[in-house]
């Protein structure tokens, strides 16, 4: 990539070294193009080539690269600096008061009010009108203005490739959700991209080439008026395209016959089934803030794997799951947690570990009252924990924790790929509780055995 001829208004910075992928940045860029801006989106690696080509710099920042995100910044001291993404939004006064360089925190939704914060460094009387933005007064105090407009999603702009991923393209047909669960940070209006807008998308990426598309962002199987108008468009205009959609399972219940038509179709086919689960007791489900039950999660991955008995049967389903939930969890929970897992096979690739405590959810605020923030790390999401059931504490320590320290001394741990292998370990492992006949006697036994004899 040649480095332009003149100054842009703004470099975005993706913070590419985990998933080279952001959905964020790849509709903010095309939008603020749209709207005159010279914007450009390069990768970590290349900050040094292109330091002196603009004086505005954005990062999109997220828990996961919060420290590179630190470090870069760090390294553009002279620049203006402006943060964005899930961990910036998520306390916009610490990351001000642990960042000096960082000017200015765009908080949830960045496309008008990143122009607009652009388009006040040359018109200054366009700042006071700007919501959701954090920033500096002329005292050094930190000021932080809510959030009170969201964008209309007919108003975007098709988003550039950084939405595509191994061949499938990204549509973002919801923002927002409904669901306010404890563990979760997206707080934000629900809204929808209306059918023809996302059929448009879909249709221009299949003339360049694309034949696959992922239906985000987590509920995009809300609305299902929205889907059947979808499907009944792309039939329409006869695109033979593949989807995927991501969602509730009591939305995909719910929209079961709108699934079916999907099912059915003879010209567009299903190609994944994602639903978040994440529990598979009440009692987990409430600790988590999920309002549905064990039975109809089954209900409705049982419904969608008929589907695709009778009509696909190439179509993944997958059920996204927390093994150790929660951590007021028994055993119990953890013995019907694999139940499930072992009963479905849907949770391989979607299966996370272990509970995770980001900043400013629910289960955070929980956490920290509970004295669970070990460190100045933890600050932004709590990983180290106890368990209160110390039987349960210790199979997470000896199933999980040990072997996780193991593979990241080992630098096992440092990618995305390595990351998915390690969890494909401990899912092999799951898998033999529960082929054992007895999956508490078995985990019982894992407890009681020499460690090196339980290594994943």
């Amino acid at each position: 990539m040649c480095a332009p001829q003149e100054k842009a208004d703004i470099i975005f910075v993706n913070i590419d070294s985990w998933m080279p992928n952001n959905s964020g940045l790849a509709v903010l860029d095309p939008y603020l193009k749209q709207h005159g801006i010279n914007s450009i989106i390069i990768s970590s690696s290349e900050l040094d080539h292109y330091i002196d080509q603009a004086d505005v710099f954005g990062f999109s920042v997220l828990n996961y690269v919060y420290a590179t995100a630190q470090e870069l910044t760090q390294r553009l001291s002279q620049k203006t600096i402006i943060w964005g993404g899930w961990a910036a939004t998520s306390d916009p006064e610490m990351m001000l008061r642990e960042n000096p360089n960082v000017d200015y925190v765009i908080l949830r939704e960045g496309e008008k009010r990143l122009l607009n914060l652009l388009r006040s460094f040359k018109q200054p009387e366009l700042f006071d009108a700007i919501d959701g933005i954090a920033y500096r007064d002329s005292q050094r105090g930190i000021i932080v203005r809510p959030p009170t407009e969201f964008v209309d999603l007919d108003e975007l702009p098709r988003p550039n490739t950084l939405v595509v991923v191994q061949g499938i393209v990204f549509i973002e047909l919801t923002r927002g959700c409904y669901g306010r669960c404890y563990y979760c940070q997206d707080v934000a209006t629900m809204r929808f991209k209306s059918a023809k807008k996302a059929a448009d998308e879909i249709e221009a990426w299949y003339r360049e080439g694309y034949d696959t598309f992922h239906l985000g962002n987590a509920n995009a199987a809300a609305n299902g008026q929205l889907l059947q108008e979808l499907f009944s468009e792309l039939e329409t205009r006869k695109l033979p395209v593949h989807i995927s959609i991501v969602g509730r399972p009591e939305d995909f219940l719910r929209n079961a016959a709108v699934m079916e038509y999907l099912f059915r179709s003879e010209i567009i086919r299903p190609c994944a089934i994602e639903m978040g689960v994440e529990g598979n007791t009440q009692h987990l489900l409430n600790l988590l803030g999920r309002r549905t039950t064990p039975e109809k999660n089954a209900q409705a991955l049982t419904t969608m794997m008929r589907l695709r008995e009778r009509y696909a049967p190439d179509v993944k389903i997958l059920a996204y799951m927390i093994l150790f939930s929660h951590y007021d969890m028994t055993l119990e929970d953890f013995v019907e947690n694999v139940k499930f897992i072992g009963q479905y096979q849907c949770s391989q690739s979607v299966i996370s570990l272990y509970l995770v405590g980001l900043r400013n959810t629910g289960i955070w605020h929980e956490m920290q009252t509970r004295g669970m923030i070990k460190s100045d790390k933890e600050r932004l999401q709590i990983l180290r924990y106890s368990f209160n059931d110390p039987v349960v504490d210790s199979l997470c320590r000896k199933l999980v924790r040990l072997p996780q320290k193991r593979w990241f001394d080992q630098q096992k741990l440092h990618t995305h790929a390595g990351s998915l292998e390690f969890q494909e370990s401990i899912y092999r492992k799951i898998l033999e509780f529960y082929h054992s006949g007895d999956i508490m006697q078995s985990v019982q036994e894992f407890l009681d055995a020499p460690e090196e004899d339980n290594n994943p």
